[in-house]
C-alpha cells in the first residue's frame, strides 16, 4: 500500500474491497481474507480476457 510505487500506474483495488466485504460477514483476518479471495478473483478476470 505504498502510493508512491502506484504513481502512473493503473491499479486495482476490487479484491481488496471485496475483502472488507467478506470481513464484516466472516471471522477472519484481513490477510487471510485477502489470500482466499485473490486466486479465484484474478484466474477468473484473466479467463475472462482471454
Amino acid at each position: 500500500m505504498n502510493p508512491i510505487m502506484g504513481l502512473s500506474k493503473t491499479q486495482d483495488w476490487e479484491v481488496h474491497m471485496i475483502e472488507h466485504q467478506l470481513g464484516a460477514y466472516m471471522d477472519c483476518a484481513h490477510g487471510m481474507g485477502l489470500a482466499a479471495i485473490s486466486l479465484p478473483y484474478y484466474r477468473y478476470i484473466y479467463i475472462s480476457l482471454v
